[in-house]
């Protein structure tokens, strides 16, 4: 190839992918995704804890509003009762552990480093494996040979970190774990899909039950008390305005994990590929990820203004 044809960055670059080693393009989209789908799994897994509390408060504004005896369970949510839903809080565990460790193994530079990154992310895959295999009901497309070959590739980073030997442990990792990846983030979107009818139902159910508990009480309560109860009011309108597109977010967040997951492959697998589509899908990622942080503030601030 006439490289001379080429900006020079360019250049430089293809020639450091085709010689076997990182390019720095390369190592910041690992940090690129890295980040997003960590910062991803943190919000989605607050949606879940958020979508447990609410079960919960559905529960005791009923108890409340309708002086119906209290019951042991009125304390458990869906968390508690739910396997399939406590198996997805355990998958974005994992997704965040991965992507943390993906970004150690791009930055590590002593065989510390790389030990601690090795560990975590055997750790991750395992789990990630096992958990797309209970959401799917079929295998993840992840094998113990897979691992070996990760944890391989891994191991000789820490010999001696080198350029080259972490380029081919990134690019062992990120091919050998796609099709976990992908299985993992397709049923996740799946999940969230389908939750948004029920989800719905929920803050529909809250918000009416507090709402009503309100004005049954509003002319008894004092100002601080009555703002008190008004800004918990605002919080269940805001999470019943906003219910379908929150989880909906959630469910394309999930696609787009997965799209970006296969760009940074290919960015190891296809040196020449064009990076503007792995920026893109990095970006949405991001794009989804700050949404949904977004709207978790909007919840927080609502309530402790």
């Amino acid at each position: 190839m006439n490289t001379r044809l080429l900006p020079a960055p360019c250049a430089l670059a293809l020639l450091l992918a085709l010689s076997g080693c990182a390019t720095p393009d390369q190592l910041a989209h690992v940090h690129s995704f890295s980040a997003a789908a960590g910062s991803y799994a943190t919000q989605a897994r607050d949606a879940f804890t958020r979508i447990n509390d609410l079960s919960v408060e559905r529960k005791l504004s009923e108890v409340a509003l309708k002086a119906q005896p209290l019951e042991e369970g009125d304390f458990t949510g869906l968390l508690d009762t739910d396997e399939r839903l406590a198996t997805r809080l355990q998958a974005l565990a994992a997704l965040g552990a991965y992507a943390a460790a993906l970004d150690g193994v791009a930055s590590a530079d002593n065989r510390a480093a790389v030990s601690q990154s090795s560990a975590a992310l055997y750790a991750a895959l395992v789990s990630a494996r096992d958990d797309a295999q209970k959401l799917t009901g079929q295998g993840a497309g992840l094998t113990d040979a897979d691992l070996g070959l990760v944890a391989t590739a891994v191991k000789a980073l820490g010999g001696a970190v080198t350029e080259a030997r972490r380029a081919e442990a990134l690019r062992t990792i990120v091919t050998r774990t796609d099709p976990a990846i992908q299985a993992l983030c397709a049923a996740l979107a799946a999940d969230f899909h389908a939750s948004v009818g029920s989800f719905k139902s929920m803050t529909d159910s809250v918000f009416t039950d507090q709402f009503d508990a309100y004005r049954r009480a509003a002319a008894g309560l004092g100002y601080d008390a009555s703002l008190t109860r008004l800004r918990t009011l605002r919080t269940a309108y805001l999470a019943r305005a906003h219910a379908a597109d929150f989880l909906e977010n959630l469910s394309q967040a999930a696609l787009a994990l997965a799209k970006a997951h296969a760009a940074v492959r290919d960015s190891f697998t296809q040196p020449s590929q064009d990076p503007a589509e792995l920026v893109r899908a990095i970006g949405q990622l991001k794009a989804y990820a700050d949404d949904i942080r977004a709207f978790h503030a909007s919840l927080n601030s609502s309530g402790h203004e």
